[in-house]
Parts: structure tokens; C-alpha cells; sequence
């Protein structure tokens, strides 16, 4: 068995693999009191690897702590990179393992297309992928949570608004106009942003809807073109385990 553990800034998901097929699912939040007590209840005795996608530096650590500890081979998305996928990026050393561990998941679920993954969690990511296996770059906002908890601590009198059950565009109370700003705002966003990535390039590419709270934001009629995948990352660890496997 190989675990997968995708370290995000509010979630921390565990994959649990075997014979190169997700066999369970577990999501904690990205708490170090809530990690460690997972780990002190310990991993199957069947583990022989962990791969570790994580953008919290001291949950990688701990995990990383864990395996050694166990005598557990590990393997650091973040450190060790992803051969296959070619990065055109400034400073490759900067590029997150949360949006390398997207391309991989392209490269597997989509091999040889044109791809924009918009990630949509704490941060909203947008990856462009090209056929050829390149990453050529893309962007990172805020996510619709972060806004929302944003405008109410940076206001007196606007409250903390449940947007993910908007129903409406043109609001008529205060909490209506927040949630159609938040809801609809991100969905205009993450929808125009792509659709001018995809005017420049003169691609038609292919677009992924991701992360924490794309469930909440799918239904958006902007985002009706986007292909809407839950465990999205898995596909990610899968083409990893592959890769280490066979090298190739």
C-alpha cells in the first residue's frame, strides 16, 4: 500500500493506494494536533511508501519525522520535483507542490491536451498545461472563502455571509449582495481569467474545476464549460507512483 497526503492550507487529504488504485479516502483538518494524533494511531502495516504534496511547511515535517521514525520511504513532491513534467517558470525551485501535483494529475487524466486546471481552495490556483507536458505558468488570487472572511474582519457592519447557498444575481438584502458578490464575483472570475488565457494563447484548451470549494461554485452557469473533478489530486499521486515505479 502507498499513502498519498495533499497538505493544503485548510484540508490535509489522505490517499490510500493499492495496485494503483485509490482504495480510500480520509481528510483531516490542516491542524498539527489533528496530524500528529493520526500518526500516533499509526498507518497500515501494509504502508511501504508515502508521497507528500504539502504547502504547510511543518506538516510536511512532521509527516516526514513520522516515516523516518518507521522506517517508511518518502517521497517530497515538493523537494524532489516531478521529472516528467517540464517546468517554464522564473524560479522552478518556487513552484508550489500543490499545483505540480495538479500537472501530474492532467498529464494522467488528460495526457497530450492542452489543460487550465483552476484550483479553487484557500487560494484559487489557475495551471496552464501544455500538450507536450510544459507547464508555461498561470495565477494565484484569493479564494472566495478568504475574501469572504476578508471583507467581514475588515468591515464594521458586514457580516460573515454562507455564499455557497446563493440563489440569486442581484441581491436584495445585504446578505443576498454578498453572496452573489462572492459566488458569482469568483465564478466571472475564474471563467474570464481562463477564457483570456485561452484568447492570447489562441489554444482551445481544455478546463478543470478543482479544489475545497469547487462543489460550491460548479453549479455557477460561468463555469458550465469546466469539467468538475473531486479527487483530482489522486489521479496526481497515481501518475507518481507510476513514475517511481517504473521510471518512466
Amino acid at each position: 500500500m502507498i499513502i498519498g497526503m495533499d497538505c493544503g492550507n485548510s484540508t490535509i487529504k489522505i490517499y490510500y493506494f493499492e495496485n494503483k488504485a485509490l482504495k480510500q479516502k480520509k481528510t483531516l483538518k490542516s491542524d498539527i494536533t489533528q496530524l500528529k494524533k493520526f500518526l500516533k494511531d499509526g498507518f497500515p502495516v501494509s504502508v511501504k511508501s508515502v508521497i507528500i504534496s504539502s504547502v504547510v511547511k511543518p506538516l510536511e515535517t512532521e509527516i516526514l519525522r513520522y516515516c523516518r521514525k518507521k522506517r517508511i520511504s518518502s517521497y517530497s513532491v515538493g523537494d524532489k520535483k516531478f521529472p516528467p513534467l517540464k517546468i517554464s517558470y522564473k524560479i522552478p525551485d518556487t513552484l508550489g507542490a500543490d499545483r505540480i501535483l495538479n500537472c501530474a494529475s492532467a498529464m494522467r487524466k488528460f495526457p497530450a491536451e492542452n489543460i487550465i486546471i483552476a484550483d479553487a481552495g484557500t487560494a484559487v490556483n489557475i495551471e496552464v498545461l501544455s500538450d507536450k507536458g510544459e507547464f508555461l505558468g498561470g495565477m494565484i488570487f484569493p479564494g472566495p472563502q478568504t475574501a469572504a472572511d476578508s471583507l467581514y474582519r475588515g468591515t464594521d457592519r458586514l457580516p460573515l455571509t454562507d455564499w455557497g447557498k446563493n440563489s440569486v444575481l442581484i441581491g436584495r438584502s445585504t446578505d443576498e449582495c454578498i453572496s452573489s458578490g462572492i459566488f458569482r464575483g469568483w465564478s466571472i472570475m475564474i471563467s474570464g481569467l481562463c477564457d483570456a488565457i485561452a484568447d492570447e494563447n489562441s489554444i482551445a484548451y481544455k478546463k478543470i474545476l478543482t479544489g475545497g470549494y469547487a462543489e460550491m461554485l460548479r453549479s455557477a452557469p460561468e463555469l458550465e464549460n469546466f469539467i468538475f473533478i473531486e479527487d483530482f489530486q489522486a489521479e496526481g499521486f497515481l501518475n507518481i507512483i507510476s513514475w517511481l515505479e517504473t521510471g518512466i
